[in-house]
């Protein structure tokens, strides 16, 4: 072991010749740069631009490298050396590309912020230029030194293993990476786990008892985790709902169990249930049952909607299944959202079907809630969910989500405004006021997909690495900005990275449907005229 160690720090530590650098990466790293500036769906701010930007320089770089090493080893024809005049002309070539492409991208990027009605906060010209250079040369030194240290394994395990000394040299670096990697995402993890379960003193129990965690409740107030406590915290009152409708209303109820409020998902559900037994919740006309964010998070606009539609007249319930943000959530372990809310619909299922006048029963998800909730139908077929559910309402699906994949293919029309079976059961629409075409025509079972054109969430996939999308062909499409073009690799990184931060665009951009979820909510719910409450003022 000591002879080992003695050969490693000797091998990694030996002085480095003159550094080279590989021209054709270089013009791979500059060119690409230049289009990871452009638009996509979303504007991206100085930070993400840059990480964009570096990542993209780093992948290209060594593309680049590789080709020409590859080049040079089985080419005839050998490239003369650069002179220094040709040197200065070529760093001076891609310094001007480099400017130019960065400052006419930074300005198409300002004209997508004033599209969308955002403060014209575009990224820093200057910044994203200056340390997208210097990233240039991080970078390449950091590809000299796994360079050096794939060599230096070699040379290593060369003494016993000599057949096998570069696989082992690359599979030890791959390790290091997967570790590094796991302990980022572990960190991650635990960090956002304590902000979910974190006390926010500025929300306190609603004084009504038809809430989990009141006084007579069976669910602690202090379990519920945040996403909880604002669920249960933020009730609409009767007096609230009246002003709102100008009709009479009761106080609707709001039900939620925290993951932490029971040892099993099992134990969750049998405390809703209790919850809801001791509320009356199966009394009421409706029952909703919403399907959490990874976080817990369930969208208040979505909840008080549904509750000045019915006059209060409505059981809002749901079940956590996470503390994680639900890109970690779906990292970790996506089918908990499924399995949890198949487990809390059969169970509201079986006690419906013992009743003579069971009350209606409705779906909602919106992001990773959205493919949980659709993940709990029994079937994909909307002849045989629709007997059993009185309708649905899932907004910003993931790509993955199980009946988006398995009806969108079928359904006809632009993929902006697919139409499914003339829309008599299921509607898609990226414009809530379309959900009220031919209204009379969708039957009494509704179910409905909101999406906006601009979300991330909706449309990025892996595929997006090398196939154009159908989104992308009508390149006038509404909602998708005129200057976005489908480029390999490069439109899945911006879409990529464009969602950490798509819920901060307005209302109708990105992963944002707070003012469009009541108007749906509307012609979901068979109250089209109640469209008219949520329109802005």
């Amino acid at each position: 072991m000591r002879k080992f160690w003695h050969t490693f720090k000797q091998n990694l530590f030996v002085k480095n010749p003159k550094p080279h650098y590989s021209v054709l990466g270089t013009v791979f790293a500059v060119y690409f740069y230049g289009e990871s500036l452009a638009p996509s769906l979303i504007p991206r701010n100085t930070l993400n631009q840059v990480l964009l930007s570096a990542l993209t320089i780093m992948i290209f770089y060594v593309i680049g490298e590789r080709l020409g090493a590859a080049w040079r080893r089985h080419a005839k024809y050998t490239a003369p050396a650069f002179t220094r005049r040709t040197y200065i002309a070529y760093v001076a070539l891609l310094l001007i590309y480099a400017v130019t492409v960065t400052v006419q991208r930074m300005n198409w990027q300002t004209q997508q912020r004033h599209a969308m009605g955002l403060e014209t906060t575009t990224p820093n010209v200057a910044v994203v230029l200056i340390l997208s250079i210097v990233s240039i040369v991080v970078i390449s030194m950091i590809v000299s030194c796994i360079k050096r240290l794939y060599r230096m394994l070699v040379r290593v395990y060369a003494r016993r293993l000599r057949w096998l000394s570069k696989v082992l040299a690359v599979g030890s670096i791959l390790f290091g990476f997967a570790v590094f990697m796991a302990c980022v995402f572990i960190a991650t993890r635990s960090i956002l786990r304590s902000n979910t379960i974190a006390l926010d003193l500025n929300v306190t129990l609603s004084e009504s008892d038809l809430v989990s965690g009141s006084e007579n409740s069976a669910v602690d107030w202090l379990l519920l985790s945040s996403p909880g406590r604002d669920f249960v915290g933020e009730v609409l009152t009767a007096e609230a709902i009246s002003e709102r409708t100008g009709q009479p209303a009761i106080e609707p109820i709001r039900l939620y169990v925290g993951k932490l409020n029971a040892d099993t998902i099992d134990g969750q559900v049998e405390l809703l249930m209790q919850e809801m037994e001791r509320t009356g919740a199966f009394e009421r006309s409706t029952i909703v049952l919403y399907t959490p964010s990874g976080s817990g998070y369930v969208n208040p606009s979505a909840v008080a909607a549904a509750e000045v539609i019915l006059d209060g007249d409505v059981a809002s319930v749901a079940v956590q299944y996470g503390l994680v943000s639900s890109f970690v959530q779906y990292v970790d372990d996506a089918d908990i959202a499924k399995h949890t809310t198949a487990l809390t619909l059969e169970a509201i299922q079986q006690k419906r079907q013992s009743m003579a006048q069971p009350p209606q029963l409705f779906l909602y998800g919106e992001s990773l809630g959205s493919l949980g909730s659709q993940g709990s139908l029994p079937s994909f077929e909307p002849s045989e969910f629709s007997s059993s559910i009185d309708g649905a309402l899932w907004v910003g699906s993931p790509s993955a989500s199980g009946l988006w994949k398995h009806l969108l293919p079928q359904a006809a029309g632009d993929i902006l405004e697919p139409v499914y079976q003339n829309g008599e059961v299921v509607r898609f629409a990226s414009d809530v006021d379309h959900f009220g075409s031919d209204y009379d025509q969708w039957g009494e079972e509704k179910f409905a997909f909101l999406y906006n054109p601009t979300d991330p969430v909706v449309w990025v996939t892996p595929r997006l690495l090398y196939d154009k999308p159908d989104w992308l062909e009508d390149e006038n499409a509404q909602g998708v900005y005129e200057h976005m073009r489908w480029r390999p690799f490069i439109t899945f990184g911006q879409v990529g990275f464009e969602l950490t931060r798509s819920i901060n665009m307005p209302s109708g951009f990105g992963h944002n449907y707070d003012n469009e979820v009541g108007p749906a909510w509307a012609y979901v719910l068979g109250q089209p005229d109640d469209v008219q409450l949520f329109q802005q003022q």
